[in-house]
């Protein structure tokens, strides 16, 4: 028995017969092979030491997971949950008119147009209006509705917020006595207002015509929504490939430094104790001891050397998982706050799909279909353990956080992340080697994975397409039914039915049905029929 480089996170031990089922018999019955079975475990040791230093060590050092991700999402937002401190002051800032809407941007523009233009028509009556003081520029929509609205706040600085405001497209000359009433109102919600007492609306009131105000408030939040349209486009464009590389940069030094600690560690675990025996039997030898030190590294190198190309295998998998778990985390934010931890089980489950992926695509070691099924279900399932362990992180430090051990100085909290970090690690691995041990050694396993070896699949998906396709053309043949006249033809049918039931002659009943349906015939009866077919110069028409 040889073993071959792993497949992901899975080591998978290729044999020298050709026989699958013999081969996987000595695997699973230490009485057929213990050195197989000890190198199924040797190789579990490793499965479950790597998601241990990537998922729970290495992460911890190239990652800070925070609630909704790393790319600022218009939901997050709203929900008041920041990716950064530049959209933090955005989000807890208020509204200020002398920020937003300082009052010399409206009169210069006052004073500019009323010197350029002969007449100044009001935007929301139509009516000619003074230029004098009874006449002022209104923020058709308002610039703290602008400001308040958590789309445009995330999307632009205070200063972007004062242009968009203060946009020519979204000004309006008014009455001072309306612009002073509409206020920070919206145009509708203004328009339908009723003074307290009064049935007469606001639009009413002042001469309001509502279609042309309507046109100009469409007009204006048109104008707005485009902006922030554009604006949304050029944010994601900017930050999602930022945040894509970022990752995936985090992810293929997280794959490539564990899959080195990996090799260093059992190098290290298998000769050093050797080491530390020799020194007991010959007397301790610093200069022997750094010696043996020495060697152990170089074979660890060596080892390291000879699995360069699967070395650079896990950097591929893990900068491609990153970018997945980058993508994947943004569409979750756009509809729903993910917390921390769900950002840090998103990432494992896409490390997972990526080795899964890489086998079911590439397949590099020529796994048959039987070892190929065997190795992507143990990346899944040992992916699964680490999101279990995850989870157990977090109960196991909320309930470590309420004891007393979180209230000892200095080192409670200390304390606190320790154990939740070792009971996390614990439970992964014990999970992963129970799992590992389960799909190599469980008869069900077998059966299933024997039922996609052994079944024609293919033969199956044909037989899928030629039934759907078929019953699609049974599906188009129905919609063309008229229904109508359908129930018309059910209802004759029923009628003539109970005709030939009672009948004496139920051959007259079938010549008239014809005749009904405008069928001709040569004959109106069963003697005319009779005399026709003994007559020899009869010609049947039709």
């Amino acid at each position: 028995m040889t073993n071959s480089a792993t497949a992901g996170n899975i080591c998978t031990i290729r044999n020298n017969f050709n026989d699958d089922d013999f081969a996987l018999e000595s695997f699973q019955n230490p009485r057929f092979n213990r050195n197989g079975l000890d190198d199924i475990f040797n190789e579990y040791k490793k499965v479950v030491f790597q998601s241990v230093v990537t998922a729970f060590a290495l992460d911890g050092l190239l990652f800070q997971d925070r609630d909704g991700g790393n790319v600022q999402t218009v939901h997050n937002f709203e929900q008041g949950v920041y990716a950064n401190d530049t959209f933090r002051e955005r989000g807890e800032s208020t509204y200020d008119r002398n920020v937003i809407a300082p009052s010399k941007i409206l009169h210069d523009k006052r004073k500019r147009d009323f010197s350029k233009n002969e007449t100044i028509t009001d935007g929301y009556t139509g009516k000619q209006l003074k230029k004098d003081g009874s006449t002022e520029v209104d923020h058709i929509v308002s610039a703290k509705e602008i400001h308040d609205t958590a789309k445009h706040r995330m999307l632009n600085s205070d200063e972007e917020l004062r242009d968009l405001a203060n946009d020519e497209r979204n000004f309006a000359y008014t009455e001072q006595r309306i612009n002073r009433s509409k206020s920070d109102k919206s145009m509708d919600e203004w328009a339908n207002t009723t003074k307290r007492g009064e049935s007469q609306q606001n639009a009413e009131r002042y001469g309001i015509n509502r279609k042309m105000a309507a046109a100009k408030d469409k007009a204006a939040r048109k104008f707005l929504n485009e902006d922030a349209l554009r604006k949304e486009i050029r944010h994601y464009a900017k930050e999602v490939p930022k945040d894509c590389l970022k990752t995936g940069g985090k992810m293929a030094i997280r794959q490539g430094v564990g899959f080195i600690c990996v090799e260093l560690g059992f190098v290290l675990f298998e000769e050093f104790p050797n080491a530390i025996k020799r020194q007991k039997i010959n007397g301790f030898d610093l200069g022997v001891l750094l010696n043996d030190v020495a060697d152990i590294f170089k074979k660890a190198v060596d080892n390291i050397r000879r699995k360069f190309s699967e070395l650079l295998t896990k950097i591929g998998d893990g900068f491609f998982a990153g970018i997945l778990s980058s993508l994947v985390t943004l569409a979750i934010n756009m509809l729903k706050t993910t917390v921390a931890n769900v950002v840090k089980i998103i990432r494992q489950a896409m490390s997972s799909v990526a080795e899964a992926l890489r086998i079911l695509v590439r397949n590099p070691e020529n796994l048959t279909k039987r070892q190929k099924i065997k190795a992507i279900a143990k990346i899944i399932f040992t992916g699964i353990s680490v999101v279990v362990g995850t989870i157990a992180n977090q109960a196991v430090q909320t309930f470590l956080s309420q004891s007393p051990l979180a209230a000892v100085p200095f080192v409670g909290s200390e304390l606190v992340t320790g154990i939740s970090l070792f009971a996390s690690a614990l439970c992964s691995g014990l999970l992963s080697v129970s799992l590992l041990y389960f799909i190599d050694n469980s008869p069900i396993v077998d059966k299933i994975i024997n039922f996609f070896t052994n079944a024609n699949l293919d033969e199956m998906h044909q037989d899928l397409v030629y039934n759907n396709e078929t019953l699609d053309r049974y599906i188009s043949r129905l919609m063309e039914i008229d229904l109508a006249e359908y129930e018309r033809n059910v209802n004759e049918f029923h009628a003539f039915s109970a005709e030939l039931e009672t009948a004496s002659d139920p051959s007259s009943v079938m010549y008239k049905l014809l005749e009904t349906r405008g069928v001709k015939l040569q004959f109106s009866n069963f003697d005319e029929f009779n005399a026709c077919m003994e007559d020899e110069n009869f010609i049947l028409e039709l």
